[in-house]
């Protein structure tokens, strides 16, 4: 049994909380609070907080065990301290893209941030049918953004490795390692598949060039440093929205797994993400999301190079040259699309499922896993084999087909 060395909050004690806590009682009313826990997801708790004046903001406590699997799963809250961090930076980075952080209780593991309930979270959206222009170009966009505030870009060699140092974040990469590249490809207690799709996954874990391409790019995502990464940048981290007629808002949450690693694994986690939905509208046929969503890896790529050159042009260190620029580029044209393919088999296979595909009915539900896993195969050979020089302008092609 974990030990708890600190307060859980509950909806009835958030109130006396804020009160005892002077950033949080500036801008809020403890006295007329109301207060709904609202996390749906694998990890923490979330409360919304509202006082009567039209304040509110949402406070966010670290468990320490994984809040889906319970105590028997023990998780260092300490990676609060990594989400304040992604938090304070993205926010620097990327303003328009991110939630602002007005406090952080590291004592206690709460973090509090502008309340974003009015918004829906892009997955739910994408599950409804809708389409939602920018949204993940928005995010490709965030994505550079960091990398240009944050990598090579901005910062000395001196400063870049002392910031990638300050900013390991051991427990929760070390899940993201065993998910994302080790059991989906082998028989582990985690992974959940139905008996229709054993021979596809029997078939992918045999291929030599895709565990051989696991394996390379699990290493690329322990040991290149390239920026700070969101780290876990999925379309459930993702909330859109309206602020007013024509005026669209796009934010990514949910930092705790950012740590200093490399770029395509953002871009890479985003777009099987997008495929999921693209599988989703496939089987429900939704023709025009599904036209939509196909053309949302272009988008992605378009957006992310047209900032990372807008970014480059501010470079720190001007004798890096064009040249050099565009052979990074290509290389993580090549492994965003591996990463992608590792995201998209685990999501299938590992644990942690994903709604777009497990709330299918049964039939829907194995057509859009099959085509899911397909495309990851595709991926992950791709990534493997296709040469490095040119990949970037290929990029939508190989990503869709």
């Amino acid at each position: 049994m974990t030990e708890i060395a600190y307060d859980i909050l509950s909806e009835d004690t958030v109130a006396s909380y804020v009160r005892g806590r002077p950033a949080l009682a500036a801008l809020l009313d403890a006295e007329s609070l109301d207060v709904r826990e609202v996390g749906d997801g694998n990890l923490n708790l979330v409360f919304v907080c509202r006082d009567d004046h039209g304040h509110s903001l949402v406070l966010k406590q670290s468990l320490p065990y994984v809040r889906v699997a319970g105590p028997s799963w023990p998780l260092t809250p300490d990676r609060s301290h990594a989400e304040a961090r992604g938090l304070r930076a993205a926010f620097d980075a990327s303003p328009a893209t991110s939630p602002q952080l007005f406090d952080y209780d590291c004592e206690q593991h709460v973090l509090a941030m502008e309340d974003l309930s009015h918004l829906t979270v892009l997955r739910t959206a994408l599950n409804d049918g809708a389409i939602v222009p920018d949204a993940v170009a928005d995010c490709a966009r965030h994505v550079a953004r960091l990398l240009g505030r944050t990598g090579l870009l901005t910062l000395s060699s001196t400063a870049h490795h002392a910031a990638a140092t300050g900013s390991e974040n051991r427990a929760l990469c070390a899940i993201t390692e065993a998910l994302v590249f080790r059991e989906p490809f082998i028989d582990h207690h985690n992974n959940r598949f139905g008996d229709e799709l054993e021979h596809r996954v029997r078939s992918l874990r045999a291929d030599e060039v895709v565990r051989r391409e696991v394996a390379r790019l699990e290493a690329c995502f322990r040991d290149r440093p390239e920026a700070l990464i969101h780290g876990d940048l999925h379309t459930g981290s993702v909330m859109v929205g309206r602020d007013a007629p024509g005026s669209r808002i796009t934010k990514v949450i949910d930092p705790e797994f950012c740590f200093y690693g490399p770029v395509a694994f953002d871009l890479g986690t985003l777009l099987a993400n997008v495929l999921f939905a693209t599988a989703r509208a496939e089987c429900l046929g939704r023709l025009e999301q599904h036209e939509w969503l196909r053309g949302e890896a272009a988008e992605l790529w378009r957006a992310f190079t047209d900032e990372f050159w807008t970014q480059w042009a501010d470079r720190a260190d001007t004798s890096l040259t064009d040249a050099q620029a565009g052979a990074w580029l290509d290389r993580m044209a090549g492994d965003t699309l591996g990463f992608a393919g590792c995201e998209a088999v685990r999501r299938v296979v590992g644990f942690a499922k994903v709604t777009d595909i497990e709330s299918l009915a049964p039939r829907d539900h194995v057509a859009a896993a099959t085509l899911v896993l397909g495309t990851a195969r595709r991926w992950l050979e791709t990534s493997a084999t296709t040469p490095r020089c040119g990949r970037s302008q290929g990029f939508a092609a190989g990503a869709m087909g």
